[in-house]
């Protein structure tokens, strides 16, 4: 049976709001503005304080790539499903949430690492990379932000 691409980017989802306990959108939500970031990361932690913490995916491109060996007639491919996945978590300094927020990362990144097909939902993935890591401010609220990106590789047959 063919993976699809939506199969897969609910398994991402999913894995994510496991990982992070935060909320998942399975597609890019517009932020700029203080409002906005309340309606896509607002949370409780574990002591029921307000904090920013949210996530979201969407595909970046699909490239494809032979998977036969030169000379020979292609007749399936690979498709490569770049996930760009965005995660806003709440800046306190007195807290030092920069240090909480760069291990979410890694945590990330070592569950991908330990699900190199998503559980059955893809062919396989690349490693995850890494593409930023900053600060900024959406009204007065300060967030560490972060993108991170997956490729996601399915087999395609280009006959029925």
């Amino acid at each position: 049976m063919a993976h699809t691409l939506k199969e897969a980017r609910q398994y991402i989802q999913g894995k994510l709001a496991d990982i992070t306990g935060a909320p998942v959108h399975e597609y890019k939500r517009l932020v700029r503005t203080e409002e906005d970031l309340k309606n896509i990361a607002a949370t409780h932690n574990a002591a029921g304080d307000l904090i920013y913490h949210g996530w979201q995916i969407s595909r970046l491109d699909a490239t494809n790539e032979s998977d036969t060996n030169e000379g020979e007639v292609d007749f399936t491919f690979l498709r490569l499903y770049r996930i760009q996945i965005e995660g806003y978590y709440g800046l306190d300094d007195s807290q030092a949430t920069e240090l909480t927020f760069q291990d979410l990362i890694e945590s990330i990144l070592g569950a991908f690492d330990t699900a190199p097909t998503l559980d059955g939902h893809c062919d396989y993935t690349y490693p995850m990379e890494v593409q930023q890591v900053s600060d900024g401010f959406y009204g007065s609220v300060g967030v560490h932000y972060c993108q991170l990106v997956l490729t996601v590789v399915m087999k395609r047959d280009r006959i029925a």
